[in-house]
């Protein structure tokens, strides 16, 4: 995976931060793409870092139209590699944030610093197993929090 970076351009100096913005299960479970720019442009600003978007293939064309919007910093990867090298590529970035999906799921459990938004389910039931707080945050915010889960 790491040649695979390279032929991004992805240089490992700087923050990588994977992005899960799109859910199977609709609009319910995502948080707006609108957001998710906002704060690929922030971690971008604020960190010098780059974003990769991750998702299925058949949520290709999001992804392309959010990176196009966040700008430069992010990369559309939806449905570019198999489970084993999501991981791969999971375990090369420096933190992740995502929606209510299997991708967060494999963020925690390789160790990553992981957000996870979840929007209409509850993640004190279907969160990761290593969540150990669940605060309720106003749909307005988004904190950073290490292996905690954002209900908004």
């Amino acid at each position: 995976m790491r040649a695979w970076l390279n032929a991004r351009g992805i240089k490992r100096e700087l923050p990588l931060i994977a992005i899960a913005p799109f859910a199977s299960y609709g609009k319910a479970r995502e948080w707006p793409a609108a957001r998710f720019a906002a704060l690929i442009n922030w971690i971008a600003k604020r960190y010098r870092g780059r974003c990769i978007l991750l998702s299925a293939k058949m949520d290709r064309r999001r992804c392309e139209l959010l990176a196009k919007e966040a700008g430069p910093n992010a990369i559309a990867a939806a449905g570019e590699t198999s489970i084993g090298e999501l991981i791969a590529l999971l375990s090369l970035c420096d933190g992740f944030v995502g929606n209510d999906t299997g991708v967060t799921l494999l963020a925690g459990v390789v160790g990553l610093p992981t957000v996870g938004i979840f929007g209409s389910t509850n993640p004190a039931g279907i969160g990761p197993v290593w969540a150990k707080d669940t605060p309720n945050l106003p749909s307005g915010g988004l904190q950073s929090m290490s292996g905690t889960h954002l209900s908004i």
